[in-house]
C-alpha cells in the first residue's frame, strides 16, 4: 500500500483563488483512486491553514510526496519555503 502526501500550495489572492491548484490536486487524487483503492492519500491544502508538528507526521508518514505549487520567478513562493 502506498502513501502519498499531496501539499496544494496554490494561494487565494484577490485576483487569483487557487482554483487551478485545487483542481490539480482534485485530479490528482483521482487519478491514484483509480489505480488502485488501496493507496492511502492526505492532502494539505496551505489557505486552509495547518500545525507544524503536523505537517512533520505528514512527511515522515508519506511514502510520496508531490507538491502542486506555482512557480514563481523559477521558484517555489516564499510560503512554501517559511514551512521548510
Amino acid at each position: 500500500m502506498k502513501k502519498i502526501f499531496i501539499l496544494n500550495a496554490g494561494k487565494s489572492f484577490l485576483h487569483a483563488q487557487g482554483e487551478f491548484n485545487r483542481a490539480v490536486t482534485a485530479i490528482t487524487i483521482d487519478y491514484f483512486k483509480e489505480r488502485d483503492e488501496r493507496i492511502e492519500i492526505q492532502v494539505t491544502d496551505i489557505n486552509a491553514g495547518y500545525q507544524i508538528i503536523e505537517e512533520i507526521e505528514k512527511y515522515k508518514w508519506a511514502d510520496l510526496i508531490i507538491y502542486h505549487t506555482p512557480i514563481w520567478w523559477f521558484n517555489i513562493p516564499q510560503w512554501i519555503k517559511t514551512i521548510f
